[in-house]
């Protein structure tokens, strides 16, 4: 039987996202958000402690222009000792947005309009930025991310995904992991 699996995350774009692909790859799992990386980080404990009908808690936090492994580490030192069997920290590599920019036939799929290939987009420090460059050619004003994350996710080719993006399947082969006895 899988391991009940709960995500924890920084904003509500993230928590939607997630859900998304959680969905689109079969996964019954859900998503808690906390505002920032910052309140995730520092709420965690409790929150796990508070809810022990969950096996494995996955924590997710953007690095934002930051070495993964630094932001890993940062994430790791909040975690009690008590409590970190249960929990394993997942960095996407700069931002959310970096996965829409790897699969862009979502992106082109939601705005209408056929995007040029964005080479590593996992190494663009500010994928968001990128992304709302793209929405200003298709005509739009603005990347509305609680909005246009959910949407563009419900477009992703998670499989296409996979073969464009190191960290995105890191990220799946976490949650495998996770939900079977491979965790610790």
């Amino acid at each position: 039987m899988p391991k009940k699996v709960r995500i924890l995350c920084e904003g509500i774009s993230d928590k939607e996202s997630i859900e998304e692909i959680m969905n689109k790859e079969g996964f019954e799992i859900r998503a808690v958000k906390f505002g920032s990386k910052s309140k995730l980080l520092i709420k965690a404990n409790n929150y796990i402690r508070n809810h022990d009908e969950f096996d494995i808690f996955i924590i997710v936090v953007d690095s934002h222009c930051t070495d993964p492994s630094v932001t890993y580490n940062e994430a790791l030192s909040y975690i009690d000792k008590s409590i970190i069997n249960k929990v394993q920290i997942y960095v996407i590599q700069h931002a959310l947005e970096a996965w829409f920019l790897a699969e862009r036939n979502a992106i082109s799929r939601k705005y209408r309009r056929n995007f040029r290939l964005i080479r590593n987009p996992e190494h663009i420090c500010t994928p968001d930025d990128i992304l709302q460059d793209l929405i200003r050619q298709a005509g739009r004003l603005k990347y509305r991310k609680s909005i246009d994350a959910k949407a563009i996710s419900r477009l992703l080719d998670t499989e296409e995904l996979k073969r464009r993006s190191s960290n995105f399947r890191s990220f799946i082969e976490l949650i495998n992991n996770a939900r079977s006895n491979d965790f610790n």
